[in-house]
């Protein structure tokens, strides 16, 4: 008979996998939601801080250890003379000429070497062959007690420099 074949297990098979199937599903759904919302998270707070930064009335950037810009904003990629998108990811010496872009490294190794804030006065070239000075601030990005970024923040300071050598 039929019924002979059957044991204990195959009655209680059916309605236990369909739980298991059923949690394994709701448990599967909430890992996507999860990653969804918080992915969905992190580029609304990406783009609060690009607004935030891009209103400052300073040049804002972050490089790493091989001189590749990680982050500008809109005022950096302005004075550069082009789109943030195509200086992220490329090499200083790239942007600018090489005596100033191994100027700028200088002052960034410096802070990459002793893991400190650094300000100074510094004289930058834009595009158009005009000089401006800015008043720099270089802070250390650490991660796991290791130095691997640098964020640099320039306010443009000519203005004072030319009220000084009109008094």
């Amino acid at each position: 008979k039929k019924s002979d074949l059957y044991t204990g297990f195959d009655r209680y098979f059916p309605p236990l996998a369909l739980v298991t199937g059923f949690a394994g599903t709701i448990l599967i759904y909430a890992f996507f939601f999860t990653l969804y919302w918080s992915r969905r998270t992190a580029i609304e707070q990406r783009l609060l801080l690009d607004s935030v930064l891009d209103s400052v009335d300073a040049h804002v950037y972050m490089k790493d250890r091989e001189r590749r810009y990680i982050y500008v904003n809109a005022r950096t990629a302005e004075m550069m003379g082009r789109p943030a998108e195509e200086i992220i990811g490329r090499l200083d010496v790239e942007l600018m000429d090489r005596p100033q872009a191994d100027a700028f490294w200088a002052e960034d190794r410096a802070v990459f070497e002793h893991g400190s804030r650094l300000a100074a006065e510094e004289a930058c070239v834009q595009p158009n062959g005009e000089v401006r000075h800015m008043w720099s601030v270089k802070v250390p990005v650490c991660l796991d007690g290791e130095v691997n970024a640098v964020i640099g923040l320039a306010t443009d300071v000519t203005e004072l420099h030319e009220l000084k050598a009109q008094a």
